[in-house]
């Protein structure tokens, strides 16, 4: 009887030690299990929080870009600060889309988790909220640069006109200016002037001269065009030149060289020597 005992106590112990080291192992597999979780939850929160973080970043250089054209807009935009401005639109509009993306893969991911991290859902709202909040703004900011846009192309047509206006009434100041600087002068012998239907033998030169007949077929290619500005000395043949037309006396001078041979007028004041008359004809000795 008591051999019977020990047996089945010995039985009992040996029974109980098996199931201990069962559930040894089932604790040391659950807790294996948990550190598996464990890691797979703090490397997915991890990867969650640094895409948050890009994408707050992203936030802000579109913000600061922002500024950088408001500042551009603000002043006076030459065709260098266009050139700015479009490109910086350009890199709000890649980030703004490449915010998108990435907020659209991290709910994506959020969805797909195996377990609830608080607060996070309402971030990414947030998130989404400020994405669409730079959506208005930029839309707001391009429809001020293309209001700009008009201002600077109605101006640069104003501009234009303006320019026009100057240039025409420059070009009119100018041919007023020839003008009125422009005088003609024939030179040479009775003979030679006669030929060239300067004078004529009754008496008269072109109205302007002493005579009182006017010629009125004179042949305007035998005068000479000056710009009374310029020319102020006249070489002439001979010791004996006489002015035919009228000019004051006071104006100019007549030398004569030491051979006698030729003789030059030095007008003295070109403005008054012209003032009776833009035509000058000289009459040489020889």
């Amino acid at each position: 009887m008591k051999s019977l005992l020990y047996i089945l106590t010995a039985s009992t112990i040996l029974s109980s030690c098996t199931d201990y080291k069962s559930q040894i192992a089932q604790l040391q597999n659950e807790k294996q299990k948990l550190i598996q979780n464990a890691a797979y939850k703090d490397s997915t929160i991890n990867d969650f929080v640094s895409s948050i973080n890009e994408i707050e970043n992203g936030i802000n250089a579109i913000t600061e870009k922002q500024k950088l054209v408001a500042s551009e807009t603000g002043n006076e935009v030459s065709t260098d600060a266009k050139a700015r401005i479009q490109n910086r639109i350009l890199e709000i509009d890649e980030l703004l889309q490449n915010n998108k993306e990435k907020i659209s893969a991290l709910s994506k991911k959020l969805k797909n988790a195996s377990f609830k991290i608080d607060g996070l859902e309402k971030m990414i709202a947030d998130l989404n909220a400020q994405i669409s909040t730079k959506d208005t703004e930029m839309l707001i900011l391009n429809n001020q640069i293309s209001s700009l846009n008009q201002t600077v192309n109605g101006l640069n047509t104003q501009v234009a006109d303006l320019n026009k206006i100057a240039s025409d009434k420059s070009t009119t100041i100018e041919k007023q200016t020839s003008k009125i600087n422009t005088a003609y002068y024939a030179a040479g012998t009775y003979k030679e002037l006669e030929a060239k239907k300067v004078v004529v033998k009754d008496g008269g030169f072109l109205g302007l001269g002493k005579a009182q007949m006017v010629k009125k077929d004179f042949d305007r290619n035998a005068f000479a065009t000056i710009d009374i500005t310029k020319l102020t000395s006249i070489p002439l043949k001979g010791d004996e030149v006489e002015l035919l037309t009228n000019h004051p006396s006071d104006s100019y001078t007549l030398k004569v060289n030491a051979t006698k041979t030729e003789s030059t007028l030095e007008i003295n004041n070109p403005e008054k020597f012209w003032s009776a008359s833009k035509y000058l004809v000289l009459l040489e000795s020889k």
